[in-house]
């Protein structure tokens, strides 16, 4: 058996660590960390803010993919196929709508919504896309966490520049890994990077 070289292993834990439904948890973590969210909202709330988001953004989507693997709808879990991925999408979508409406009415938290809103826009983003061309899903939620971090610098919150240029960083490796997994061409992760990325800017911006 060939031995893989290191860089095919370091792609393949990027490409796990940076899983798109793992971001909107970082960008949420990161709104905590830096105290975006107002420091008068009570641990309590700020636990169960981080349970909504973890359970919609998260756990439900992994768990509606474990479930079309497991009734065999789908061949494996990494969705390589561009019919694989509508339903999950449409899923990702709709957890995130009602993610962002049941934190209409929590005060102090429309970052957080904002942040939901943009994910979910990447979302309709990408199913839209890949209902007649595979995009990367991947650089997709890359490019929105970069255009939500950008808005935010731009705004004000001097903070984030450090998240920000690492999290630039972090989607240019992210691409090479992918293309260096030959999962995607570069015409699919430049336009699910750009896509998702002026998505976020435009909810950020306008919602």
């Amino acid at each position: 058996m060939t031995k893989k070289p290191v860089a095919y292993y370091l792609s393949r834990v990027l490409s796990y660590a940076m899983h798109p439904f793992l971001l909107p948890l970082y960008a949420v973590l990161l709104l905590f960390e830096t105290r975006l969210i107002p420091v008068y909202v009570a641990d309590g709330m700020k636990h169960y803010l981080l349970g909504l988001v973890v359970l919609n953004t998260l756990l439900i989507p992994a768990v509606a993919v474990g479930l079309m693997r497991l009734f065999r709808l789908i061949p494996d879990l990494s969705l390589s196929r561009r019919r694989d991925r509508i339903p999950v999408l449409f899923i990702v979508a709709l957890c995130d709508g009602i993610c962002g409406w049941l934190l209409k009415d929590v005060e102090g938290v429309f970052l957080l919504r904002k942040f939901v809103f943009a994910a979910m826009g990447c979302a309709i983003f990408a199913f839209g896309v890949n209902l007649h061309w595979q995009v990367s899903l991947h650089m997709t939620a890359a490019g929105g966490m970069v255009g939500v971090l950008m808005i935010l610098l731009f705004g004000g919150f001097d903070l984030l520049s450090i998240p920000f240029c690492l999290t630039v960083l972090l989607s240019g490796a992210l691409a090479s890994a992918r293309l260096y997994l030959g999962k995607h061409s570069p015409a699919q992760t430049a336009v699910g990077f750009f896509g998702g990325m002026v998505v976020s800017v435009a909810v950020m911006l306008f919602l």
